[in-house]
């Protein structure tokens, strides 16, 4: 097929298979376009990403077991033909998101979850912020699921994979990815004052200035604004509020600023009233 045609027409026909698909219905789609759709997958990036960028909608049209087939597949649009196209990896990111209607709690664990934590690890900050709020998504499909097994994996994942990690960068992702978290409501506020707040107050003590700064961010944009974190049903209430006042005398003056931002009093709980929610970029 590649033969027969420039790339430039290709590239063309990448973007535009998702429409014919609609068009001819899913039994053609089926037996006649996914092998050229499948073809596409192995071409330039230049074509690549036409059917990168409609992905979800082409997926959509398919019976269940071809597109489940194409689990095996996704992971291949890590790899580009220029690592520096970071932008083809963002819109990976960006199709994850979409994709997440179309398959199981226990695919998007298996196949999904391990892309979006590749993503989050990226080189570049658009890709990695993409894929935190890909990762908060996944957790809150599989925190729905009845397999109550599934999200408690995810989460001692993410632990063991940034916050337990002996790289800072890593470890400061773990900071973005619970404020993803609490922004989306991935958890409800018990199992994350349960199962990851520990791991995020204990940022506090770590000894890269940045790690700190995004500890104190979350902490000022979504932790003390919650009445339950902030008051005495969260078990976790008495290392969170040593935790703001670590953080409020940190030898750097950023962690100072932004935790102090929503703790203008010496006691947290008469401080929570005074909070806005989301008003903190991390």
């Amino acid at each position: 097929m590649q033969k027969m045609f420039q790339w430039k027409v290709r590239r063309t026909l990448a973007f535009s298979i998702h429409e014919l698909a609609v068009i001819v219905g899913t039994e053609i789609t089926c037996r006649d376009l996914v092998p050229i759709f499948n073809g596409f997958l192995k071409d330039l990036d230049e074509v690549r990403i036409g059917v990168l960028r409609h992905l979800a909608d082409f997926l959509r049209l398919l019976t269940p077991e071809v597109r489940h087939s194409y689990l095996e597949k996704i992971p291949e649009f890590l790899t580009t033909d220029n690592t520096r196209n970071w932008r083809f990896r963002e819109e990976l990111a960006l199709q994850l998101l979409p994709i997440l209607d179309l398959f199981s709690p226990e695919d998007i664990n298996s196949h999904l979850v391990p892309i979006a934590m590749k993503l989050a690890e990226d080189s570049v900050a658009a890709v990695r912020h993409r894929a935190f709020h890909v990762l908060s998504c996944m957790l809150k499909h599989l925190n729905e699921a009845s397999n109550e097994q599934l999200p408690f994996d995810f989460v001692n994942g993410l632990l063991e994979r940034f916050a337990q990690s002996n790289q800072a960068a890593k470890r400061q992702m773990f900071a973005h990815t619970c404020n993803y978290i609490l922004m989306e409501g991935a958890l409800n506020l018990e199992r994350f004052a349960l199962d990851v707040l520990p791991s995020l107050l204990g940022l506090a003590a770590d000894p890269v200035p940045n790690v700190r700064i995004s500890l104190s961010k979350v902490l000022a944009t979504h932790v003390l604004s919650s009445e339950y974190l902030t008051g005495p049903s969260n078990p976790h209430h008495d290392d969170l509020l040593k935790t703001v006042h670590q953080l409020k005398s940190d030898r750097d003056q950023d962690v100072r600023y932004f935790v102090s931002v929503s703790v203008a009093l010496t006691e947290l709980g008469e401080s929570v009233g005074n909070v806005q929610p989301n008003t903190i970029p991390v």
